[in-house]
Formats: C-alpha cells, structure tokens, sequence
C-alpha cells in the first residue's frame, strides 16, 4: 500500500513529523529481514555487519567483578511466534543480554537483574530495566542517533554479531532511549528511582529525525 494512503498510527506520527520537520528526513532504524521460515528484525547499524562488509571484534563478557548498575527506559518488543502474553519479557529477569557499541564495533555483554512493565501495545511493552554492565550504554543523546537494542545472549550461536542477532527469532528484544547510573545501596529499592516523565517521553515507536546528505 502507498504510504500516502495509509492511515496506520505509525503512517500518521511520520506525516506528523514530515510537516514538522520539512527540511529532514524522517527514518526508522529497525528492518525486517525475511528468511526462509522467518523474519528477522535487524537495527540499521548491524547491517553492515550481517552482510560482512565489516568486521566486528567477538562479545566481550560481563566481568562481574567490575560492574555498574544501570536504570534503563524503553520498549520491549516480544517474539509472538513463540511466546504469548510476554512470557518472553517474563524469561528476562536476570536473563544475560548483549548490545553492540557501533563506535567500538563490538559486542558487550549485560545481565537484566529487574523490570518494572509500564504500559503495552499490541506485541511492544514500555518498560523499565535495572541492568548489570561494565561501561555505560551508549544511549542516544538525540532524535538522530540510534536507540540501543538489547537481545538475549545465546552462546551457542557464536561470539559476533552476525551470529548474535539470531536470538531475535525465538526470543523478544528490546529498543533502549536512555538510562542513568544508579547507586549500588539503591539497588533494593531501584523502582523508586523511576522518573514518571522519562516514562511518559518514551514512545512506543520512536522516528529519526535526520539532516539529509550533501550531494554534490
């Protein structure tokens, strides 16, 4: 169908920011990669990667000896073919999860410690996470910049992220706006840390506004 002509909340939030925004251009980051018996769900920044025309470092391990704890607002998006009613955000909970670090080119390895589910829509929840990590997530400091997205680690698959992706097929992932670093003697009583306005900021589908490329 045209885009012109459908009237889809998605459609509708994009036109909304066309007029909004007339002298950008407005993007999503995630795709839909069809494979022969399902559809993967990529972010822009893997592709390069998925299709080897970059080489990424192997997962680095969440050293527990060295950690941080992290407060972390986003939407879970769950994997319907195999879970219902969000049994898969459920399997999360001290579940290990990676997230790739595009400036770095690598993997880094988290573990969900808790979640607090603040509202759904269809198959996408808004939540709050307390994460378990070595370095600060590279959240995005503005509407150009991408979301992180954080997948279930499976060891299995093996160590880069052409590899990695592939948990997506069974298991939910989840898009991360931003987050703050929480003190560790505040970690019982993490909920109370949750800002109402950051939940209210995070929307269930969030556009790229994007300074169009100079062409010569």
């Amino acid at each position: 169908m045209n885009d012109k002509e459908c009237s889809c909340e998605t459609c509708r939030q994009r036109e909304k920011l066309e007029l909004e925004f007339p002298d950008k251009e407005i993007g999503l980051q995630y795709a839909v990669w069809d494979l022969e018996k399902f559809r993967l769900i990529v972010s822009a920044e893997e592709l390069p990667y998925l299709q080897e025309e970059l080489k990424d470092k192997p997962l680095e391990r969440l050293n527990e000896e060295n950690v941080q704890y992290i407060l972390a607002y986003g939407v879970f998006k769950s994997q319907t073919e195999f879970h219902e009613d969000f049994f898969d955000l459920k399997l999360s909970k001290m579940g290990t999860y990676f997230y790739f670090d595009r400036e770095k080119e690598q993997s880094f390895e988290v573990k969900i410690i808790d979640y607090s589910l603040l509202a759904k829509q269809e198959d996408e929840a808004k939540v709050c996470l307390l994460l378990k990590a070595n370095d600060f997530l590279p959240f995005p400091k503005n509407q150009e910049e991408l979301s992180v997205t954080l997948s279930m680690t499976m060891a299995e698959l093996g160590n880069t992220i052409k590899n990695l992706v592939f948990s997506r097929i069974e298991f939910g992932f989840f898009r991360l706006d931003s987050g703050k670093i929480i003190d560790k003697e505040k970690i019982g009583r993490w909920k109370k840390q949750i800002s109402s306005k950051k939940c209210f900021e995070v929307p269930f589908k969030r556009f790229l506004v994007i300074e169009p490329e100079e062409t010569d």
